[in-house]
């Protein structure tokens, strides 16, 4: 797989020493596998299991699946730039907006997180929660990156 997506070279079965260590970084090589060994079909289901695993793994995620309603919290676009939230990344997700980018859509889900705990005080339950989910989040991606740096290496 490494040769595949241009990381890596073989002579004489061994991986070539003149390789940057750059070039073979688990960053690099997950977004390589990522980017040319996953198809829009694999990765889609792939993200929506991502997303659903972080939904279900607190109590208080429901917080973060719709749009905050203008009418409730009036300033919150005033303060929030770019708001998103969960709905809007699953369809995100289904429209094929990610792509090849992983990043993009983990700068997604953490965004929802930054709002929130921008928007709302510190020990208050939205914000705890946000905190919460975010390490969740964090902890989902690196072993699934993990997981497929792993897959990566080995093919």
């Amino acid at each position: 797989v490494l040769q595949t997506v241009g990381l890596t070279s073989v002579v004489g079965g061994k991986l070539d020493s003149d390789s940057t260590e750059d070039d073979t970084s688990d960053e690099n090589i997950f977004a390589c596998y990522w980017r040319e060994e996953m198809t829009d079909v694999f990765r889609r289901p792939i993200l929506t299991k991502i997303l659903n695993k972080l939904r279900r793994s607190h109590r208080l995620s429901y917080l973060f699946e719709r749009p905050v309603d203008r009418s409730a919290v009036p300033d919150y676009y005033d303060v929030i730039q770019k708001p998103i939230c969960f709905r809007q990344i699953l369809g995100k997700v289904e429209a094929d907006q990610y792509s090849g980018d992983f990043g993009a859509f983990a700068s997604d889900v953490k965004l929802v997180f930054a709002n929130a705990t921008e928007y709302n005080a510190p020990g208050s339950p939205v914000h705890e929660s946000a905190s919460e989910l975010n390490a969740r989040f964090n902890e989902l991606e690196s072993s699934f990156k993990e997981e497929q740096i792993n897959s990566a290496t080995k093919s």
